[in-house]
């Protein structure tokens, strides 16, 4: 589970580093300040799992921390910032987060697969 929690955060500092680089100047701060809600959001979905769902599904475990990512992510980057974010922000937060955590699970998988065939 903790490679796993690990490898989610990874896939939220890329999301961040992304978020930078579309919306300069990338600084370290700002890329932390796109950093730390999402990844907040991503281990309370790990904590979520680990005492309420305790799955080891892992596109049941990508949605649950999905969700969690985006749900208090928003919720915290709303608190920071003042303000809901505008719906474009919201469009394309969702559907970065999910290409990246649903894309790490199907590389992974995919060289899973690999593996055993070999």
């Amino acid at each position: 589970m903790t490679k796993q929690l690990t490898y989610d955060v990874i896939a939220i500092a890329i999301f961040a580093v992304l978020a930078r680089f579309a919306h300069p100047p990338v600084t370290l701060g700002g890329i932390f300040d796109a950093f730390w809600p999402w990844a907040i959001g991503a281990v309370l979905g790990w904590g979520i799992l680990r005492w309420v769902f305790k799955t080891t599904n892992i596109w049941a475990q990508g949605a649950t921390v999905w969700a969690s990512a985006i749900i208090f992510g928003m919720i915290l980057w709303a608190l920071v910032n003042s303000s809901l974010p505008h719906y474009s922000f919201l469009i394309v937060a969702i559907t970065m987060s999910a290409l990246l955590l649903f894309g790490r699970r199907a590389i992974s998988q995919w060289r899973a697969r690999r593996t055993v065939a070999a």
